[in-house]
């Protein structure tokens, strides 16, 4: 079981769908509640970008959301896949 290193979140939507204090509220119940398991040894790095809905890309939803996460896990992707390699 792995945890985050880091989470970058993207958030897109309509000025008036998109609350700046509700996110935060959010991320401090998450921080406060560890929700999620970070590092031990750093902070727990969680950012967030609030961008206005784009003229580009067509949606149905008033908000849209993109995460992009670096976990250590990875780690255990890798050597099962190194240990598959070397069975070849």
């Amino acid at each position: 079981r792995g945890c985050y290193i880091s989470i970058l979140n993207i958030i897109q939507g309509d000025a008036d769908a998109i609350d700046p204090t509700q996110v935060h509220k959010a991320l401090q119940r998450i921080r406060e509640r560890k929700l999620v398991d970070f590092i031990p040894w750093g902070p727990a790095s969680i950012q967030v970008a609030l961008a206005r809905k784009s003229p580009f890309v067509e949606s149905s939803h008033k908000v849209t959301g993109f995460m992009l996460a670096n976990h250590t896990i990875v780690h255990e992707l890798f050597s099962r896949l190194l240990g598959q390699y070397d069975q070849l």
